[in-house]
């Protein structure tokens, strides 16, 4: 994961945020991991290198952020 090419221009938080390198779900008010463990990489469009790392959502996991959102509603 490479975000010199992008840090001059986007803000220190952003560049902080993307430092982290790899980014969980946030289902029911909690950051998981995808719970097959599937990533995607994120890519800068202009240099089409890797800016990170983000979890890739599954059917258990879209099952569980459906039940958490309708938990909310009710």
């Amino acid at each position: 994961m490479d975000i010199s090419d992008i840090k001059p221009l986007i803000s220190e938080r952003a560049a902080n945020f993307l430092g982290r390198g790899s980014f969980q779900l946030l289902i029911d008010g909690k950051w998981e991991y995808a719970q097959a463990g599937a990533t995607l990489d994120v890519i800068n469009p202009a240099t089409e290198g890797s800016i990170g790392k983000v979890a890739a959502a599954g059917p258990s996991d879209v099952d569980l952020a459906v039940k958490a959102a309708r938990r909310a509603f009710d």
